[in-house]
This record gives structure tokens, sequence and C-alpha cells, in this order.
């Protein structure tokens, strides 16, 4: 709408994100004003990857509290948050899985002030920060190709790496 495209004007050189929280917008909206009326129970959340393709917005999306009234479901791992998002947004394209993965990653960090919106390159002596999965077909789930089937069907295992150490490893 013209508001978007007027906000964007406004704001074009301040470095605002906007973050989106599927999660609890998901729970928490589309409340029936009857206890019983099941049939109209719009919800939605904000439009984050259009925002950001349509009206070059700086956006992420996230997870708060998880285990709270607001959310009480899911858990803190961005990836599966992400594979969510497939279905809230209806992105089901390899395109769509880079922009959901951006937002997870670089646009998350950005929003925060930790990083910029550029893919790092690895160089040798710099500090590692970044996620090894565990790409193989294992418990079940699917071998993983491509970023797109990272995005739709997460691994499980996989190992973090913060300023070059091991922090986590296994499930998550």
């Amino acid at each position: 709408s013209d508001e978007w495209y007027d906000l964007q004007r406004q704001i074009q050189d301040i470095p605002i994100s906007f973050v989106g929280l599927p999660t609890s917008d998901l729970f928490m909206m589309g409340r029936p004003s009857e206890p019983k009326d099941g049939s109209s129970r719009v919800r939605g959340t904000l439009q984050i990857p259009q925002m950001i393709e349509q009206y070059q917005f700086q956006g992420t999306f996230g997870i708060n509290n998880v285990g709270n009234a607001f959310t009480p479901q899911g858990n803190c791992d961005p990836l599966r948050l992400a594979s969510m998002c497939v279905g809230v947004y209806q992105a089901g394209t390899k395109r769509d899985a880079e922009l959901l993965f951006q937002c997870i990653s670089t646009s998350a960090k950005a929003a925060i002030g930790c990083g910029n919106l550029k893919v790092p390159k690895l160089e040798e002596g710099d500090e590692a920060d970044f996620v090894i999965f565990n790409t193989n077909a294992s418990n079940g789930r699917r071998p993983k190709g491509s970023l797109a089937e990272l995005i739709y069907d997460p691994p499980g295992e996989k190992t973090t790496l913060y300023t070059g150490h091991v922090v986590q490893v296994g499930m998550g």
C-alpha cells in the first residue's frame, strides 16, 4: 500500500529493523468472539518477506519467551522457525528459502547490532561464528543437498561454534 512506501521513504537512512514474532502472533491472534465459534479465526503476523522484497525494509523474525502464556509451544531453534515460516508466508521457492535463512542469520545479527547484512567470507585466522549441520539422512530424516532442503526439513544434529570455540554439539 502507499502507507508502506511512505514509511520506507521516511526511514530510508535510519537503521531500523522490523522483527516479526510469528509463533506468538499465531497463538494469540484469531480468538473467536463466541467461545464455541471456531469458523472465524483469522490469524496473521508481520509480513517480513514482503517487507524486505517489496519495500526494501530491513527485517527478521524470531521467537520470544518460549514456554510462557503468549508462546507455550515450540523451541528457540531459528532453523525450525524458518521451516515453520515456509507455511506461514507461503514461501516455497529456492529464493524464498534463501530469504528465510537470511532472516534467521545475517538479518537477525544486524537487527541487534552484531553485524551487517553481507554474507561473511571466512578467511584463515578469522574468529569462527557458524553452525555445522549434519545433512546426512539419519533418524528418519531426508538427506539435505541444498539450503532449501535444510529449511524445509531441519536436521536435528548440529555443532555450533562461537568465536572459534564449540559451544553446542548435538540435537537442537
